[in-house]
């Protein structure tokens, strides 16, 4: 039921930014991979922007200022940081993350993990704030 609800949930916000376009992200790939983060757009407009993200290490840990981003591992598995919180991640599994939240991800399981992010509003690549932290 979990599932059916988020892939509701993800499907409204692409409706509803006005998606004209349909995208098939069991099979979308990439142009090339990168060494470590991998990130493709899939749509974007002022209300959301979604992303498919490939991740073979880790995820820095970042936050944003102005954002709210939903996370749903589409492929592969690791250990996900928010806030205080330590969570592993497996397929299937749907992140909220609040705006101003320090969250981060560790790689652990397959060739590489795959996720679907959205985030909203419109990320236009400013609001993504790196931080120092000691683990």
């Amino acid at each position: 039921m979990k599932v059916i609800y988020t892939l509701a949930l993800i499907a409204w916000f692409a409706l509803n930014a006005g998606a004209q376009e349909r995208t098939n992200i069991d099979s979308f790939t990439p142009k090339e991979f990168k060494e470590n983060v991998t990130v493709e757009k899939l749509n974007s407009d002022k209300n959301q922007s979604s992303f498919i993200i490939w991740v073979s290490d880790t995820v820095k840990p970042h936050y944003h200022k102005t954002h709210t981003e939903c996370i749903y591992l589409l492929e592969g598995g690791g250990t996900f940081y928010m806030g205080k919180k330590k969570m592993e991640l497996k397929v299937g599994d749907f992140v909220m993350i609040p705006e101003g939240v320090i969250h981060s991800y560790k790689h652990k399981t397959g060739k590489r993990s795959k996720v679907l992010s959205v985030q909203a509003p419109e990320f236009v690549g400013t609001d993504r704030i790196w931080v120092d932290i000691q683990e």
